[in-house]
C-alpha cells in the first residue's frame, strides 16, 4: 500500500483561486471601509499564496508527500487566512478581542500534526 502521492495542479488551482479571492475580498472590503486599513486585512493573500508556493515547489521537484499531512496542512493555512481576515476586520472597527488568538494556537497546532505526519509517514514509505 503506497501512502504517498504528488499534490496535483488541481490543488494549486484551489489555491490560486483561494489567494485571488481573499485578495478580492480585502480589496473590496478595505474599499468601504470609510479610509480606515489594516495591514491584517491588506496582506491577509500572502497566507494561502504560501501555501500555492510550497505545494507549487513540491510538485515541481516531484516530492511525493501523504495526501492526510497536504489536508492537515491546508487546514492550518486556511487557519492562519481566517485569524488574519479577523483580526483585520476588528482592526478595521477599532476594537480588540483576546478570543481571536485561538486561531493562532489552532493554526500552529494542525500545522505541526501535518509537518509530523508528511515526515513520519515518508519514513515508513522508503
Amino acid at each position: 500500500m503506497i501512502l504517498s502521492t504528488l499534490v496535483t495542479k488541481k490543488e494549486l488551482i484551489w489555491y490560486l483561486i483561494f489567494t485571488m479571492f481573499i485578495l478580492l475580498f480585502g480589496y473590496v472590503y478595505e474599499l468601504f471601509s470609510h479610509n480606515v486599513n489594516s495591514y491584517y486585512m491588506e496582506y491577509a493573500f500572502l497566507i494561502p499564496l504560501l501555501g500555492f508556493t510550497i505545494f507549487g515547489l513540491l510538485l515541481f521537484f516531484k516530492i511525493k508527500t501523504n495526501s492526510t499531512s497536504r489536508v492537515i496542512i491546508s487546514l492550518s493555512i486556511i487557519t492562519f487566512t481566517l485569524y488574519s481576515i479577523l483580526k483585520g476586520v476588528l482592526e478595521i472597527y477599532g476594537t480588540t478581542n483576546k478570543l481571536i488568538n485561538i486561531y493562532i494556537v489552532l493554526g500552529v497546532i494542525l500545522l505541526l500534526i501535518g509537518v509530523l505526519l508528511l515526515i513520519f509517514k515518508r519514513k515508513l514509505v522508503k
